[in-house]
């Protein structure tokens, strides 16, 4: 089995052809340094569709394998033109199409990292459990979610108010020094 490494650019300078940038790295850090060569397969590569995101428009520079026998995967994300005129709402908007669709659409290779983004904020959300019903939409799924989630658990809750809202408040309410 071939060992594989991917490497992600991201950038946001100026007008841009697609995959310029990109090209140029690899053209500077592969083609050009013949170190990093295998002395059989030498300093050429491709553009391949990512095969991941099962997206042709999303594309690749691969490389064969170097001198340590690893292939090498090169992604390009320009954000510059993601950025012009973009609010909080259409940050919103985007986090909701992304995190509300149905997991049925996903690849299966991307379908553990759905979950996974999904448990993650739950758990980094700092809303109580009784909430997660109601924030989700669906109390059935959230239940069967959470008994399996808590089945080995033990629960430990602290009272209504955390520390760091505490010393907050503190903080607040302290007069200041001279």
């Amino acid at each position: 089995m071939v060992k594989k490494q991917a490497v992600l650019l991201i950038h946001g300078i100026g007008d841009q052809k697609p995959l310029e940038t990109l090209r140029k790295f690899v053209t500077a850090v592969w083609t050009r340094n013949g170190r990093v060569h295998n002395e059989y397969t030498g300093s050429h590569y491709w553009s391949k569709p990512d095969d991941i995101s099962e997206s042709f428009e999303l594309r690749k520079f691969t490389t064969p394998q170097n001198h340590s026998r690893v292939s090498t995967d090169f992604f390009e994300l320009y954000w510059a033109h993601l950025m012009e005129g973009t609010t909080y709402g259409h940050v919103v908007a985007w986090l909701k199409t992304l995190m509300l669709r149905r997991p049925g659409t996903l690849s299966a290779q991307l379908k553990p990292v759905y979950w996974f983004l999904w448990a993650a904020t739950l758990l980094a959300s700092n809303r109580p459990v009784d909430d997660w019903g109601k924030l989700l939409g669906d109390t059935a799924a959230v239940t069967a979610l959470l008994d399996r989630l808590l089945h080995h658990a033990h629960v430990l809750k602290c009272g209504p108010r955390s520390w760091r809202t505490k010393v907050q408040t503190d903080l607040r309410s302290e007069p200041p020094t001279k």
